[in-house]
């Protein structure tokens, strides 16, 4: 897992908090916040946690790829879907015709199965909207 924040300026009621705030975090790192009162402690962990929305940068949370496909999905799905939003991972391979491959690192998927994995993990972490580039590239006729 790692965490990067790139560049993240983080504004309150019209004021500037902080900017330019740049870190990179695997999983087992620890990152210690000081500050005084009012210096942005609080409104950087709301941002990390995609409550707040950075006035500028780039937050972000990457799973480490040697996770299988079923793994990185269940991670996206605990990151992202909610109650009744949930569905459910089993459901989601079979769907795009991923089941075969579920216990394989990520890593090993071809483009077509990346392509179809990433898809898939639309619907394990539903969103009201999603803007998506090119979202069939590498897709056969058949998926």
């Amino acid at each position: 897992m790692r965490l990067t924040a790139a560049d993240l300026s983080i504004e309150r009621g019209g004021r500037l908090i902080f900017s330019h705030l740049s870190f990179c975090l695997d999983g087992g790192e620890a990152l210690a916040v000081i500050g005084a009162n009012g210096a942005g402690k609080s409104s950087l962990l709301r941002a990390l946690a995609g409550l707040l929305r950075p006035m500028a940068g780039q937050i972000s949370l990457t799973p480490k790829m040697n996770l299988t496909l079923a793994e990185n999905l269940a991670f996206w799905s605990s990151m992202l879907a909610t109650g009744a939003g949930k569905t459910e991972i089993g459901e989601t391979l079979q769907y795009f015709g991923l089941k075969g491959v579920a216990d394989l690192p990520a890593a090993y998927l071809s483009a077509g199965q990346r392509r179809r994995a990433a898809l898939a993990r639309l619907l394990v972490s539903p969103r009201p909207i999603w803007l998506l580039d090119e979202p069939l590239t590498a897709l056969d006729l058949a998926s």
